[in-house]
C-alpha cells in the first residue's frame, strides 16, 4: 500500500454561481405558475407546460450537483492524484514524469478564465476557489496547476525532497 502524504478535498461552492442558478429556478417557477395555474401564456410562441416544468425541477438539481462537486488531492510517494466533479476522470501524475513541483500564488480569471477543470492550451488547472495553487511541471513541458487551500502543507512535503526521495 501506498504511504499517502498529503490528502485534500475542497467542496464547489461559490455564491456568484448559487445567485443566477436561483434567480434562474424563481423565473422559471414564476413561468410555470402562471402558464400552468393561471392559465396566463408568456409571449407569441410560449414553451409548452412541460418543458417549463423540466426546467423548474431542473434548475435545482444542476445546481445540486454543481455544488456538490468536491476537488480531491492526494500526493503518495509514487503519484499526484487529483478528480474533481462527477463529469471528469482523475489526472494521475506519476512521480518520475514530474521535473518540478512549487507551491505558489495564480489568479484563475487572468490565467485560465475561472474555476473548475481548465486548460489555457497546454497547461491544465484544477481549482475551485482561492489563489494558492500546487504547480507540477513535468518532463515533457507541460504545468498542471491544483488549487489548494492547505499551501504550508505541501510546502513542507516539497521542502523535505518529495521528488528526491520517492523518485526510482
Amino acid at each position: 500500500m501506498k504511504k499517502i502524504l498529503f490528502q485534500e478535498s475542497q467542496k464547489n461552492i461559490q455564491v456568484l454561481a448559487i445567485v443566477p442558478a436561483v434567480l434562474v429556478t424563481m423565473l422559471f417557477g414564476i413561468l410555470s405558475f402562471m402558464q400552468i395555474i393561471l392559465h396566463k401564456q408568456m409571449g407569441n410562441n410560449p414553451a409548452p407546460n412541460w418543458l417549463l416544468l423540466l426546467f423548474f425541477l431542473g434548475s435545482p438539481f444542476m445546481l445540486y450537483l454543481f455544488s456538490s462537486q468536491t476537488l480531491k488531492t492526494l500526493i503518495t510517494e509514487d503519484e499526484i492524484i487529483v478528480s474533481f466533479g462527477f463529469f471528469t476522470s482523475k489526472k494521475v501524475v506519476n512521480i518520475n514524469e514530474i521535473s518540478n513541483l512549487s507551491v505558489r500564488k495564480y489568479d484563475a480569471l487572468k490565467e485560465f478564465l475561472g474555476w473548475g477543470v481548465r486548460t489555457n492550451g497546454e497547461n491544465d488547472c484544477y481549482t475551485v476557489k482561492g489563489n494558492d495553487g500546487l504547480e507540477i511541471s513535468l518532463s515533457n513541458g507541460k504545468r498542471i496547476l491544483i488549487g489548494t487551500k492547505k499551501p504550508i502543507e505541501i510546502q513542507n512535503i516539497i521542502n523535505d525532497n518529495f521528488l528526491t526521495k520517492f523518485k526510482k
